[in-house]
């Protein structure tokens, strides 16, 4: 079972991160021994800078135009 950060908040408002499995509900709160609650978290998203389009994606469609312009100049050759 792997293992990664999660964010936990209790009741007293103190929240953490803390390194557990994704079963892990509850643990208790290192600031004031209440039981924390896992919250969920922002997702983290990376967009190109210049265009805002996701690198992946962009990349991809790059990709298939450059190829569809290889096919049709063999074409029109």
């Amino acid at each position: 079972m792997a293992v990664r950060a999660f964010d936990y908040a209790c009741s007293k408002g103190h929240i953490t991160e803390h390194f557990t499995s994704s079963m892990e509900e509850e643990i208790t709160c290192p600031e004031c021994g209440l039981l924390s609650s896992r919250q969920i978290s922002t997702p983290q998203v990376k967009l190109e800078g210049l265009t805002g389009d996701f690198p992946g994606a962009y990349r991809k469609w790059e990709a298939v135009r450059q190829e569809k312009m290889t096919i049709e100049n063999k074409r029109n050759s």
